[in-house]
């Protein structure tokens, strides 16, 4: 049986604009045994941000998905505990365009 996460803490993020969305997410998570282990995730952010019609730049919340590319087994992160890092993350990363698309 895989180990529940029962809480997780924000460490950095390492990018800015104009690539904001291609930087490092580091987190702590809190297992139910009390372990703690660190994530360095590349890549895993999306900036809700993005251009309208008239090519001006919006910003918007943070998504966060799993590493791509990978063949570790991230199944401890289930979708309430994404729930809970995309809010971690849009209380400790500023809002903005990623600056891929403006």
């Amino acid at each position: 049986m895989n180990k529940v996460i029962t809480d997780l803490r924000f460490v950095s993020y390492d990018e800015k604009y104009p690539t904001l969305c291609m930087g490092n997410l580091k987190f702590v998570a809190i297992f139910s045994d009390g372990s703690e282990k660190e994530y360095n995730w590349k890549h895993a952010i999306r900036s809700g941000g993005g251009l309208d019609s008239h090519y001006e730049s919006y910003e918007g919340d943070w998504e966060v998905h799993l590493p791509l590319y990978t063949d570790k087994d991230y199944s401890e992160f289930t979708p309430m505990v994404m729930y809970y890092l995309e809010k971690l993350v849009n209380e400790n990363i500023p809002r903005g365009c990623c600056g891929g698309c403006s």
